[in-house]
């Protein structure tokens, strides 16, 4: 399939000189799939411009009125889903079942929503004084910046986009750069849907470029962040100056607990679908194992057992049950964990490197590992 991605502005896709390109790579061979616009001035002036305008459009759009439109993007995601997967596992790798899976769920955020929107429920009071009411209602906040991360990126991004339209507000998506073509085919639904100009736009390219100058402009009343912690640090103090609205998902970092009157088999199988789903790159996923005295050596078995039959490969590929990681960031930062715990005494019972029989992509096998140190870096 041909490969592009523009940005798109006050309805309009727009791609930029090639002085400002961005290139994609595909996880799983290692080769260029393309290159992308990065935003500049101009760009992130003319969309702030955009957002606004839009904002005092479609907030202006009875509930029940926004509520049918999103329930058309929810149609469009669904009728496009095999070009959005298929575009999702060429940019971060997962499988297409759980490409297809993604897709439908962010369909469902659209749906969700929908029925939301109809429902602007606010609260009246009677007062302290005889005769006295208050009454509390809810009204757009304005400008929502969101800003979304490579790892479920078609998700991430309707979401965030599916609560922002329907309270009536408009949208600057600055996604994760790894993964633009898919988010690009998700605003198409949405213009293509009949979302007035300006309501949604979509801006790819660095923090410095987009980020910061959107973070100081007065009319941007909301964010909406999905990544690390020490960049949710960052939007705090960045924020502090306009006093913007935040809400964010920061790193997780879950622990799995195996109690003695566990069912050993269902606890193993558990384990290992929350751990491996989309190559472990979930904020949710479970890093560490708690498995009391009595099951240790059993549970160790069943993940090494179920580990072991995971077929690892590219996502495009029938059969495949895990693809790569998402870049060459994610792996060697997996080589550095596991090399820190081998020196301080780890047991490395399965996996710890690069599939040998897979010899490009960005590859890295299930991995278990015993006695580690209470100081691991992977703890």
């Amino acid at each position: 399939m041909m490969y592009s991605a523009n940005l798109f502005i006050d309805g309009t896709s727009v791609a930029k000189s090639s002085a400002d390109r961005i290139e994609v790579i595909n996880p799983a061979t290692e080769e260029s799939l393309g290159d992308i616009p990065g935003a500049g001035t101009a760009e992130v002036e003319a969309s702030l411009a955009a957002a606004e305008h839009g904002l005092l459009v479609w907030r202006e759009v009875r509930p029940w009125d926004r509520a049918a439109l999103l329930r058309r993007i929810a149609a469009l995601i669904r009728e496009r889903t095999e070009t959005i997967a298929l575009l999702l596992t060429l940019e971060v790798g997962k499988p297409l079942t759980e490409a297809r899976a993604e897709v439908n769920v962010s369909a469902e955020y659209f749906d969700w929503c929908a029925d939301e929107a109809r429902r602007p429920l606010g609260v009246v009071a009677d007062g302290r004084t005889i005769g006295s009411r208050y009454a509390v209602t809810h009204e757009p906040v304005g400008v929502v910046l969101a800003l979304t991360a490579w790892n479920f990126p078609i998700s991430l991004a309707s979401r965030k986009l599916a609560m922002a339209l329907a309270a009536g507000c408009s949208v600057i998506l600055r996604p994760a750069e790894e993964a633009p073509a898919c988010i690009a085919e998700l605003v198409f639904c949405c213009h293509d849907a009949g979302l007035p100009n300006g309501a949604v736009n979509l801006l790819f390219g660095t923090p410095e470029a987009i980020v910061e100058p959107l973070m100081a402009a007065p009319s941007v009343r909301k964010v909406s962040f999905t990544g690390s912690t020490r960049v949710g640090q960052l939007l705090i103090r960045q924020s502090a100056q306009t006093v913007k609205r935040l809400t964010m998902e920061l790193g997780g970092h879950a622990p799995f607990i195996v109690l003695e009157d566990a069912d050993i088999d269902k606890a193993a199988s558990a384990a290992l679908t929350g751990r491996l789903r989309n190559a472990g790159q979930v904020c949710t996923s479970p890093t560490r194992f708690f498995v009391h005295e009595a099951h240790i050596a059993a549970f160790i078995d069943r993940m090494v057992e179920g580990a072991r039959a995971i077929r690892l490969g590219d996502g495009c590929e029938d059969g495949v049950q895990m693809g790569p990681l998402a870049t060459s960031r994610q792996r060697d930062r997996a080589e550095r964990l596991v090399a820190d715990a081998r020196q301080k005494g780890a047991q490395i019972v399965y996996g710890g490197s690069r599939p040998a029989h897979l010899n490009r992509g960005f590859f890295f096998e299930p991995t278990i590992m015993t006695d580690l140190s209470t100081d691991a870096a992977v703890l």
